[in-house]
């Protein structure tokens, strides 16, 4: 559920992009250079060269970082080849190589930044026998929400598979990029700060806070996993003052790690109760091991009083 608002987040994004860009595109000067056959043979003649003026330079320059390699096996390579802003929050760059006879398709899975949980958005498909240069984004408002400033390590998995099957191909085991920041400010320990809503099984969940998000009313939850499982986390029998509801909301947390999420309800599912201001919440946690399903707990219901 979390990647479907990003990813409506992200074509919103993108569509106000589109449109400023559209707008602008006329005040950006473009000189294009190409060599001509007089030119001394030193010269590389093999492909155009472009400058850019600079009223159109206006991409941050990447870090500089030593390449690395994330995977690699006879068929398929991935290297990680540096970072760099965008206009959504941070850019992780790789480099993919695929020789196997497939058409690939390379996502990620289980990403935690400075030891946080977040969904990059990334899909690169790659064909048979050709390479690509793509990146992974890392959303501002992701960093914000965890308070990170300075990146020090990107911990994730690679999930790859047929592109027109489907069928997977493999799946890694984690890999680690180190950037050797200082990590920033991050967000204290679950455990920390908040009221308490469940702690067992290695797992704690806290009440932050209520927020305004773009579909409607956001209850802030931060989960710290102590577990040695990958656990995922939903609701259940939700009610908003007394009115049942089905928020938005599906946590996965890899062992050992932390997020900070958010349950989603609908204004329009306020709307049509005559829902004005939030007085209670009940609801109820269920908690599996995410890979097998197993469960967990599922919680006794839960009162958050506001």
């Amino acid at each position: 559920m979390k990647n479907i608002k990003i990813a409506i987040v992200f074509f919103v994004c993108f569509a106000l992009l589109f449109t400023a860009v559209a707008c602008s595109s006329a005040d950006k000067e473009v000189e294009i250079i190409t060599s001509s056959p007089s030119e001394s043979p030193d010269q590389t003649t093999s492909s155009p060269s472009v400058e850019i003026s600079q009223a159109a330079e206006t991409q941050s320059p990447q870090e500089e970082f030593a390449e690395q390699i994330l995977y690699e096996d006879d068929s398929i390579k991935i290297v990680f080849t540096g970072m760099e802003e965008s206009m959504f929050g941070k850019d992780i760059n790789v480099y993919i190589e695929n020789n196997s006879e497939e058409n690939i398709t390379v996502q990620v899975r289980d990403c935690s930044v400075n030891g946080f949980m977040m969904d990059p958005i990334f899909s690169s498909d790659v064909a048979a026998g050709k390479k690509a240069n793509d990146s992974m984004t890392l959303m501002s408002s992701n960093l914000e929400s965890n308070n990170i400033t300075d990146i020090s390590t990107v911990e994730l998995s690679f999930h790859v598979f047929d592109t027109e099957t489907l069928d997977t191909i493999f799946e890694t085991d984690p890999v680690i990029i180190n950037f050797g920041g200082t990590g920033g400010d991050e967000s204290p320990s679950p455990s920390a700060t908040g009221e308490l809503l469940y702690e067992g099984n290695g797992i704690t969940i806290m009440y932050q806070s209520v927020s305004e998000g773009l579909f409607g009313p956001e209850i802030n939850v931060s989960i710290s996993n102590d577990s040695e499982e990958n656990v995922t986390i939903q609701v259940r029998d939700c009610s908003v003052n007394g009115f049942m509801m089905d928020p938005i909301f599906s946590s996965d947390i890899v062992a050992g790690k932390k997020a900070n999420d958010t349950i989603t309800f609908m204004s329009d599912d306020f709307e049509e109760n005559g829902i004005t201001s939030i007085e209670t919440i009940e609801l109820s946690f269920k908690i599996f091991v995410t890979d097998t399903f197993d469960n967990i707990v599922s919680t006794d219901p839960i009162t958050i009083n506001l």
